[in-house]
């Protein structure tokens, strides 16, 4: 019985040791990539910038609303500021202030996406409506001249 007690008390110590070594790799792994983290953001001039991204965002999104009656400005403006305030927005070494231009500039580009459609399809709408309406009325006027006696029309054998 003690032999059989020796060794589960050896598995149990066995298993103790992988448990240990294993938390140490844990926490070696952990130590370098803070220390990588550290040389990258000291090569970089800091730990926080400020977001040349965000900034850009924030700035085309405001181009971005003005733009929508120009047609495809509007939309290039808009995507652009959504797709860097996305990316800035992943950044966790921004400031809390690029992330605010970030978060600003992708709201303005949604809406500057939205508005572009919503107000180009009533313009296409009342547009082609406007044409409807002015090419009956030739039509009609037409018609109406022709029925006043004017040209008559020519009949073939």
């Amino acid at each position: 019985m003690s032999e059989t007690q020796d060794n589960s008390e050896m598995d149990e110590l066995e298993r103790r040791r992988k448990e240990l070594e294993l938390e140490q790799a844990k926490l070696e792994n952990e130590r370098l990539r803070e220390r990588s983290h550290a040389e990258r953001h000291q090569y970089q001039g800091g730990g926080h910038h400020t977001g040349g991204l965000a900034m850009a965002s924030f700035v085309l999104g405001i181009v971005s609303l003005p733009a929508i009656f120009l047609g495809g400005l509007g939309w290039i403006c808009g995507i652009l500021a959504l797709v860097f305030g996305q990316i800035a927005l992943k950044d966790p070494d921004y400031t809390v202030d690029a992330h605010r231009k970030a978060r600003a500039g992708k709201m303005m580009g949604i809406i500057s996406i939205g508005a572009t459609c919503l107000f180009w399809f009533v313009v296409g709408i009342v547009g082609g409506a406007a044409l409807i309406i002015v090419f009956s009325i030739l039509g009609l006027l037409g018609y109406l001249g022709f029925l006043a006696g004017g040209n008559r029309p020519v009949q073939y054998p």
